[in-house]
């Protein structure tokens, strides 16, 4: 969609050599360029069926379950966390999926996780982390073939980047125990982490009902919160119920409370 919409979805030759010195790696050849691929959301049950390919007789493959995975803060050693699978019934992803041919002639992956207005944090890094771990050892693709590296995107100012290096380190750790640190970069300064640019925020846009401005008083944010919620809790639900009525034949008339029916 991105792409018809803009004519062409290609990273521009800075963005590249910026992905590439956040993960430590090398940047592609001016040759190369033109061919990086770039995808957004891109759903990590997709990335497995990338890495892991196809059955030679289509054979469906076992859903594995994960290894555990221990949290990076200390303070979670006792959490029980709720098993992990290679396939998994959610919207997982990465925020941006960044490939290129390298060099060497292998393929880079650099996946980007991204935050606009919240800092990152032990837990959603460490989550994460275990589907891409659980992800690689069991597609095990060839280092030499196909490298991959996760780095780290927010505005500038957002968290210190002292603070993202430490949470790096720790999930390179526990990566470290799967043999595969080698998904973090080393992080030494200018590595592991890639600035974000944000435009201003349109009050009359979708910054302002999403994150706010900072103009609101507390009260006012917390009952544009609850309308959200609300609004969600009754659309969602029954606009579900609604078409599986309407698949089955039970409700002919289309739509919800005489509103055209908008979801496919």
């Amino acid at each position: 969609m991105v792409r018809q919409a803009l004519g062409r979805f290609q990273p521009s030759v800075a963005f590249l050599r910026a992905a590439a010195r956040a993960a430590g790696v090398d940047p592609p050849q001016p040759a190369a360029v033109r061919s990086a691929f770039l995808a957004m959301d891109y759903h990590l049950n997709w990335l497995y069926a990338a890495l892991a390919g196809g059955t030679p007789d289509g054979a469906a493959r076992h859903n594995a379950r994960l290894a555990p995975f221990r949290s990076a803060d200390p303070g979670d050693e006792a959490r029980a966390d709720p098993p992990r699978f290679l396939i998994e019934n959610s919207q997982e992803d990465i925020d941006l999926l960044l490939a290129y041919v390298r060099p060497d002639g292998g393929t880079q992956l650099i996946l980007v996780e991204a935050k606009c207005t919240s800092g990152f944090t032990d837990a959603q890094l460490a989550s994460k982390v275990a589907r891409l771990c659980g992800i690689l050892q069991h597609a095990a693709p060839d280092v030499s073939q196909v490298d991959i590296k996760l780095v780290l995107q927010s505005p500038p100012g957002l968290q210190r980047e002292e603070t993202i290096r430490e949470r790096l380190d720790a999930v390179r750790g526990e990566c470290a125990r799967f043999g595969l640190e080698h998904l973090i970069p080393e992080t030494h300064r200018g590595c592991g982490w890639l600035p974000l640019a944000v435009a201003p925020h349109d009050p009359d846009g979708f910054w302002v009902v999403k994150f706010g401005t900072g103009e609101l008083s507390e009260a006012e944010h917390g009952e544009r919160l609850a309308a959200a919620k609300d609004k969600q809790r009754f659309y969602w639900p029954t606009w579900r119920l609604e078409r599986r009525r309407r698949l089955a034949g039970d409700v002919p008339s289309p739509g919800i409370a005489g509103e055209p029916d908008r979801m496919p």
